[in-house]
């Protein structure tokens, strides 16, 4: 089964006005499957502040993901074997964003 990942880093998480930072997991199964959390942030110093610039790096390497924020590693996880298909992806929603020099490299 393939498992997917999110990570909800945003002023409007699940409509809850820029009150966490999560990393959940998906299971591809139907969408009333519970869908676990493995890590979240709640504190002010991790939520997000409107008009200031971040920069946001998501790394892959030898089976371990980590997400860091201006250089703060916000979440590690390791995959085992068969987990992850390679897709990344970005959504966005209710928001106003700009991306700049987005990268994606094969390490």
């Amino acid at each position: 089964m393939t498992k997917r990942f999110f990570i909800g880093y945003s002023l409007i998480t699940f409509f809850l006005l820029n009150s966490v930072v999560l990393l959940a997991q998906y299971y591809g199964v139907a969408d009333d499957k519970v869908k676990p959390l493995l890590k979240e942030y709640t504190d002010a110093s991790h939520l997000l502040v409107p008009n200031q610039w971040y920069e946001i790096r998501i790394r892959v390497e030898k089976g371990i993901t980590t997400y860091s924020v201006n250089d703060e590693e916000l979440f590690r996880y390791t995959l085992a074997g068969g987990e992850g298909d390679g897709h990344f992806g970005l959504r966005l929603l209710q928001n106003h964003v700009l991306f700049t020099d987005f990268k994606a490299t094969i390490l």
